[in-house]
């Protein structure tokens, strides 16, 4: 101790494991009941589809809290796997085209998805970029307005890579922001990014929502 504070040690290897493998098994045991709650909130929405419009947007939100909370459960794992991931090139633009259209083809959803002609890939820990770039589209599926699209911009911007998403989400886009980054110190997101060497910073109007993620570029074009 000095200063009147506990120093911080290195984790090992070890620890760090067993401390994955609890996560897991925490994930696996919550998913389960969350998994019960969503199904049983679509099956009110179809069985009280004539209930009323207050009645469906609480089974709506029933939904949308439960997404939220196994998102919480997918960010958690990303935050520990980060650090063991090697930084190296991505091809971001091909990831997210992919998730792009896996994402329309199976919930409709209209994603607006822009990239640049020949934008360069980005620097990012390369065994979970791929979970990583879905796990930030998955949090603005949850959180969007049903009717409206996910925006997602990719293009150079002054020698870096700029990833941008925005969704429309409501009348209380702080408190989603405070979900995808909690003060003080984030969570699996901006460890990522920190570990990119990137940046993560936010646009917030009346009603909507937009991550920015600035990346250093990689070595190959997109």
């Amino acid at each position: 101790m000095s200063g009147g504070r506990l120093d911080r040690f290195p984790v090992s290897d070890a620890a760090r494991a067993q401390a994955d493998r609890i996560l897991q098994h925490l994930s696996h045991e919550l998913r389960q009941p969350l998994s019960s709650i969503e199904s049983i909130a679509y099956y009110l929405e179809m069985v009280l589809a004539n209930a009323g419009e207050e009645v469906l947007d609480r089974c709506a939100e029933l939904r949308r809290l439960v997404e939220e909370s196994s998102w919480l459960l997918d960010n958690a794992s990303l935050s520990m796997r980060v650090g063991e991931a090697e930084v190296a090139s991505v091809p971001a633009a091909g990831i997210l085209e992919r998730l792009a259209a896996q994402m329309a083809l199976r919930e409709e959803r209209n994603i607006e998805l822009v990239v640049e002609p020949g934008v360069p890939e980005v620097m990012a820990p390369s065994s979970v970029a791929a979970q990583f770039f879905d796990h930030l589209l998955k949090f603005f599926r949850c959180v969007a307005q049903c009717a409206d699209p996910l925006r997602v911009t990719l293009r150079r911007e002054h020698g870096s890579v700029r990833l941008a998403i925005q969704a429309n989400v409501g009348p209380q886009p702080g408190e989603f922001r405070k979900t995808l980054d909690p003060p003080p110190c984030g969570n699996g997101v901006r460890r990522f990014m920190e570990a990119a060497g990137g940046s993560l910073s936010f646009e917030q109007g009346e009603e909507s929502l937009k991550a920015v993620l600035l990346f250093q570029p990689g070595e190959k074009p997109a």
